[in-house]
């Protein structure tokens, strides 16, 4: 395929792009694909301030058949802030799932690496996304190295009709984000961070700023408070108006029950599976911060998102978290859900001479879900 051509995109490939992913749906029991729309470019500081979108394009016909997304985040890193990229979306229509253009893309990424605004990256990759785990255990020259730093579990959590029980201790209230004072709760989440690894830098500017947090605003958020001071909170972050999941079909086994999955659903006042072609009526859980990871707090909080988002007729709460990290075991214990696994690698290329994994230190993963 020697007519290939990379680029770092601008609003003129908007449609080209929208239709890559239209055309590019994650395999699994639920085959999907995850859209932008009205436009690709709305999300751009989604994932950082710090933004290229790379554009594979076919010089022979025209055609776009690519995409991935570079981006510079600040986050935290053994305690300090840090700029850390994201290589994000790689997607690649089918016809051109050879292994030679995803290599040619890498090779253009590598001379974007050497502007020096990071040091390495974090991306993720769906377990059973069988071409790129070919790729990168190939061994193939011109390859970033790529170590595993989490087994991390996205767990889409039904909203039942029915409120759940709410367990809150006395000493404990909860309140939304637009009475808590801002700087207050930007401080609490940068405390917090510091304790985790690749949690996000807030900032006032930024927390509920249209361009960075796109929907999400003050009354989206919970927030515990005792003895005047804040000990917890956890947003309620609807992207639905700039990106969405859209259910393109099920496989065999599944679609041949979900007349009777749908029948139990309805009976025990859970959402019916999505029709084919359907966006998913669903919310990110985000901005998760809990003074000393304490397990009460973050199951009150996340059960107050629940009966909250049965009035926003949402059907599904999407939470996130490295699979051994306390707070996944909580929400599965208590939450009926259905999981995705996907691997968080670290990315450096050999030139720069560094192991982001020997670096790293122990503390908990804090990876944000809502931005990756």
């Amino acid at each position: 395929m020697p007519n290939l051509e990379y680029y770092i995109g601008s609003e003129r490939d908007d449609a080209a792009l929208r239709s890559v992913l239209h055309q590019t749906p994650m395999d699994g029991p639920i085959k999907m694909t995850f859209e932008r729309e009205p436009s690709f470019f709305g999300v751009k500081h989604l994932e950082g301030s710090f933004h290229q979108t790379i554009v594979g394009r076919d010089s022979k016909n025209g055609k776009v058949f690519g995409v991935t997304n570079r981006s510079i985040r600040q986050l935290y890193f053994n305690g300090k802030i840090e700029s850390v990229g994201y290589l994000g979306l790689m997607r690649l229509l089918p016809e051109y799932q050879t292994g030679f253009p995803a290599l040619r893309g890498y090779q253009y990424c590598k001379k974007l690496h050497l502007d020096q605004k990071t040091k390495f990256y974090l991306t993720s990759i769906m377990d059973g996304n069988e071409p790129a785990l070919k790729l990168l255990k190939s061994g193939v020259r011109g390859l970033p190295r790529y170590q595993e730093y989490s087994h991390f579990c996205t767990r889409s959590i039904p909203v039942r009709v029915k409120p759940k029980k709410k367990i809150i201790s006395t000493t404990i209230s909860i309140i939304d984000g637009q009475k808590v004072d801002q700087s207050a709760l930007v401080r609490f989440l940068n405390q917090y961070g510091k304790q985790h690894q690749f949690y996000p830098m807030w900032t006032q500017e930024t927390l509920f700023n249209p361009e960075h947090t796109p929907g999400l605003k003050p009354e989206n958020m919970l927030v515990a408070i005792k003895n005047e001071e804040i000990v917890g909170c956890m947003a309620m972050w609807d992207q639905r108006s700039v990106r969405q999941t859209v259910v393109k079909g099920y496989k065999n086994s599944l679609s041949k029950i979900q007349w009777l999955i749908n029948g139990y659903s309805l009976i025990l006042g859970y959402p019916p599976l999505p029709k084919k072609n359907s966006k998913l009526k669903s919310c990110f859980i985000s901005h998760v911060a809990i003074e000393k990871d304490n397990p009460d707090i973050f199951l009150e909080l996340l059960t107050q998102c629940h009966n909250f988002l049965i009035q926003k007729k949402i059907e599904y709460m999407v939470i996130g978290f490295d699979e051994n990290h306390p707070f996944d075991y909580i929400v599965k214990s208590n939450f009926k859900n259905v999981p995705a696994y996907s691997r968080i690698y670290l990315v450096s290329w050999e030139i720069d001479g560094i192991d982001p994994l020997q670096m790293a230190d122990n503390r908990l993963p804090g990876i944000e879900v809502a931005i990756l």
